[in-house]
């Protein structure tokens, strides 16, 4: 069963901020690993989500 992820807008926000945090301290390079591994994540959990419990 696959699920849809609404991200809210503080969630949005939490995120847009620890990136912009993280632009200070890493490189490009590791941002972007970041938000590779975020959407991989994310589409786990719409696939399965089963596999991240509450």
């Amino acid at each position: 069963m696959a699920l849809a992820i609404k991200w809210t807008p503080q969630a949005e926000k939490g995120l847009d901020g620890t990136l912009l945090y993280l632009e200070k301290f890493w490189s490009i390079k590791e941002i972007l690993q970041l938000e590779a591994k975020i959407k991989q994540v994310t589409s786990l959990i719409i696939l399965y989500p089963e596999l991240f419990p509450k």
